[in-house]
């Protein structure tokens, strides 16, 4: 459990212990979901963190996204016309660009820890 924690810092750790069946009929769950989050609303936001961020900097555009446990190779992106696919293993989000960014004819990315800096603009 230390080093899951460790390793997801911040994010944290719900532990549940083994079930001995499936999770079937809302019972079950109701008894999973108290054993699950121990009188924490699931409602609430466990983490503060920005996920996603746009602005302008020298002119240029820069996306940011927060990718936490993700490495260098998992990460492919493809912009095409106003969309950019952004693919994390198996993973794949689409996003639609502001018309002035998708007009970019290059894009940069970076990536700093569990930060994917993303910065477009003319060659």
């Amino acid at each position: 459990m230390e080093l899951a924690r460790n390793y997801f810092n911040p994010v944290p750790i719900l532990p549940v212990t083994l079930q001995d069946g499936e999770i079937l009929g809302v019972e079950r769950l109701k008894q999973l979901a108290e054993q699950v989050y121990k009188g924490l609303n699931p409602l609430d936001k466990f983490i503060d963190a920005t996920t996603f961020k746009l602005f302008k900097n020298n002119g240029k555009y820069v996306i940011i996204l927060n990718l936490p446990f993700v490495r260098k190779e998992e990460i492919n992106l493809i912009k095409t016309g106003e969309e950019l696919l952004v693919r994390v293993g198996t993973m794949k989000r689409i996003m639609l660009l502001p018309r002035q960014v998708a007009a970019a004819e290059s894009v940069k990315a970076e990536l700093d820890g569990s930060i994917l800096k993303l910065t477009f603009g003319d060659k």
